[in-house]
């Protein structure tokens, strides 16, 4: 409720108001007027230099609320009465020397801009309790307009806003939902509330924005497009309204009287004189019905009339029986049902009762609302039902034991030996486990396939499924349908998806069959397998290090077989059998020089059978030591062999047959394939032999160590083709026998 006064409407009876409720001001410095020191200035910025001026307030955000004093002189901006150009008008302070000021609306702008005080309370009110607050505004003069929701906010918190001078959206408990725009008089803003926290803090201003915030102008042809108001004498105080309240008691019964407000003296209304009672209570025992007055500290009266009375009444209670419960779920209702005799009206006591004894429940209701807890099971509930008018006692009803349940939530989980198999070689199993979803449940499962994405419904509706057609991809779980009382979520409940990992069967080969070879010869193998699989040879049972390809290179005798992986199962393929027979190592000899006409004996060995190439040169081709005469340099080819396999060893030697060598004195490199290189005669026997060819000027075109390569007419420095002309060479043997050089020129033509 909102109440708004005019200065001096209820003069006298706001000064015994104020007078009566002073001491309980719940306000520090509610009128302003314990400073620190009293500013000239028009504004206050930053906020803490507010703090540093007035006892008690603080500026919440940035926005910059003014004190004003009338102990500062007029030429200052912030005197009550102040001349000074940026002036917002003159008030008087409605008590004392010091006010206050704030904005409460700005026209536009971002952001939107609000000043605010907050005061932290000296005590923290009370939940529950009912408060009574109010402040004086007044409209400042200069300003173009009035507006509404001036109001009071009570927070648990301190409200702080740094940096924001913008509104902070709050909703007030006091609100003025009145546009003021009285600039001559003070206006009360007003109201009570009843406290729903232990609030500390009072902050003070327009807590909403300007679209919610209705505005009358008040002074056109200005250029102040703004609300500001003057404040002063803020009040928060616990609210005194003592209640009147009748009661029946039976004769020779003792009564507590009570009222929650600060109660001055209790006394019968017909000896006011005799104080019963300074207290918020009195246990009284009337012979005959007697009126009690109570006197609160606020001045205020109440009357409690206790009527005694001697009837007697039958009374009958009967309560129902919910049956069982679940934990924390919606309340139930107990019922009485109960009968009087007499005039009533009936009272009800609700108990819960456990071995530990009764605990009174509810209220003086025929109904009691009871929220099921587990902790409750076994209790009992009952009703004791009284009568008003009646001095004989009560009824109790029946006994109702509570049969509270646990309140679970269902679950249920997909397991399977495995998730990934082999298409053959097992046929999947899943099976499903549920908890809490009571003694019957049932089961609806589902396939996603990886080919559609779409759901199917299959399996029986047991807890096992055994599917014989998934793929690779699809995805498996269970709707568990739960007939569990107690239970929370929803049902039906769903399990973890199960993704299949299903590939085909690995069917490695080899290509080959069983293979014979000769030392020191070897053999691949090719396999065959699938794609995306791992391969291992094997010998003989044991991995190969490092043979993991298709094809493999066999250097050994044994059986060979090759393993493929898929990483969810694997094979082997059918051995094949590698032989490898030991070869004789053949050797014919070192190398053998020898003059032309000399008598050769060849050196061979390492066989069972020889046979020796190039020919009627030797006397016998196979023997291991034949012999020859030595007519020019030949490369002789020893084989050895085993007597009964095609196994067989080489090896070659050569004779190099000494002799005068015959120098040609022309070449024509025309490219007819005659004379087209320069041939030495018998020159392969001096394998070191030294030859240097110059031109006629000295230099040299053609060097060569060992004469492997004919010249054909070319420098070796570039390989060009010489000109035409004579060419002279100097050719050294390197030879004991032949140590001279051997000189001449040659012919070059094209």
């Amino acid at each position: 409720m909102l109440m708004l006064y005019k200065k001096g409407f209820f003069g006298f009876f706001l000064l015994f108001i104020l007078f009566q409720v002073k001491s309980q001001n719940l306000v520090p410095n509610p009128s302003f007027e314990n400073t620190i020191s009293l500013p000239c200035s028009w504004i206050i910025d930053p906020p803490s230099n507010f703090n540093s001026l007035i006892q008690d307030w603080t500026m919440p955000s940035n926005g910059s609320s003014d004190i004003y004093s009338t102990d500062v002189p007029p030429s200052c901006f912030a005197s009550c009465f102040s001349v000074e150009m940026n002036s917002l008008g003159t008030q008087a302070p409605r008590s004392g020397k010091n006010m206050c000021g704030f904005f409460a609306y700005g026209s536009g702008g971002d952001p939107i801009y609000r000043e605010y005080l907050e005061v932290k309370l000296t005590t923290p009110l009370t939940a529950g309790e009912r408060y009574y607050a109010e402040m004086y505004v007044s409209a400042a003069d200069y300003m173009q307009y009035g507006c509404d929701n001036v109001g009071m906010y009570f927070s648990t918190t301190e409200i702080l806003a740094p940096g924001s001078m913008s509104y902070i959206p709050l909703s007030p408990q006091i609100r003025s939902s009145t546009i003021i725009i009285d600039t001559d008089d003070w206006v009360k803003i007003s109201g009570t509330f009843v406290a729903t926290e232990a609030a500390e803090y009072l902050i003070i201003g327009n807590f909403y924005d300007n679209v919610s915030t209705n505005t009358l102008v008040k002074l056109a042809n200005t250029m102040k497009p703004n609300a500001y108001y003057f404040i002063d004498d803020v009040l928060v105080k616990k609210e005194c309204a003592p209640q009147d309240a009748t009661e029946t008691i039976c004769k020779g019964t003792t009564t507590t009287l009570r009222i929650d407000n600060s109660i001055i003296s209790w006394a019968e209304a017909s000896t006011p004189s005799v104080i019963l009672a300074s207290t918020s209570t009195v246990d009284v025992t009337p012979l005959v019905t007697t009126t009690y007055i109570a006197t609160s500290a606020c001045g205020l009266t109440a009357q409690f009339k206790v009527i005694v009375t001697t009837n007697s009444e039958t009374i009958t209670a009967q309560i129902n029986d919910p049956g069982q419960l679940c934990d924390g779920t919606t309340p139930v209702d107990f019922f009485a049902s109960a009968s009087t005799t007499g005039a009533g009206p009936l009272n009800y006591q609700w108990y819960v009762t456990s071995t530990s004894g009764s605990e009174p429940v509810g209220t003086n209701s025929s109904t009691y609302s009871y929220t099921a807890s587990a902790a409750d099971n076994n209790k009992t509930v009952t009703v004791f039902v009284t009568s008003a008018s009646s001095c004989t006692g009560g009824a109790a009803s029946n006994i109702v034991s509570l049969n509270i349940l646990n309140l679970t939530t269902p679950e249920v989980t997909v397991s399977i030996p495995s998730n990934r198999i082999c298409t053959g070689l097992v046929t999947p199993s899943f099976t499903a486990t549920a908890t809490g979803a009571g003694t019957t449940p049932s089961y609806q499962w589902y396939v996603i396939p990886a080919a559609t994405g779409l759901l199917q419904p299959v399996g029986t509706g047991s807890q096992i499924y055994n599917p014989t057609n998934l793929t690779n991809g699809d995805q498996v779980f269970v709707q568990l349908i739960s007939n569990a009382m107690c239970q929370t979520g929803t049902n039906p409940y769903t399990s973890n998806k199960v993704l299949m990992e299903i590939k085909p069967i690995p069917a490695p080969a080899i290509m080959e069959g069983d293979q014979t070879i000769c030392w020191p010869e070897n053999f691949t193998y090719h396999g065959t397998g699938g794609i995306d699989t791992h391969f291992q040879w094997y010998l003989n049972n044991t991995p190969i290090p490092g043979a993991t390809e298709l094809d493999y290179m066999a250097t050994e005798s044994g059986f060979y077989t090759l393993f493929e992986s898929n990483t969810i199962c694997d094979f082997i393929s059918d051995p094949v059998r590698l032989t490898i027979i030991p070869t004789l190592q053949a050797d014919a000899g070192e190398d053998i020089t020898a003059w032309q006409g000399d008598m050769v004996t060849l050196n061979g060995s390492g066989g069972g059978a020889y046979s020796w190439s190039s020919g009627n040169t030797i006397n016998n081709a196979f023997i291991a030591n034949p012999s020859l005469t030595a007519a020019h340099t030949i490369t002789y080819v020893l084989t050895v062999s085993e007597p009964g396999n095609d196994c067989a060893s080489k090896d070659e030697v050569t004779v190099f047959v000494k002799g005068p060598i015959k120098v040609p004195n022309v070449i024509t490199v025309n490219g007819d394939g005659i004379n087209d290189d320069w041939v030495i005669e018998n020159i392969e026997g001096y394998p070191n032999a030294i030859i240097d060819i110059y031109n006629r000027w000295g230099s040299l075109v053609w060097h060569t160590q060992g004469y492997s390569t004919n010249w054909d007419g070319t420098n070796y420095r570039n390989g060009h083709l010489l000109p035409d002309g004579t060419y002279f060479y100097i050719i050294n043997l390197q030879d004991q026998k032949y140590a001279d050089t051997v000189t001449g020129w040659i012919q070059l033509v094209k």
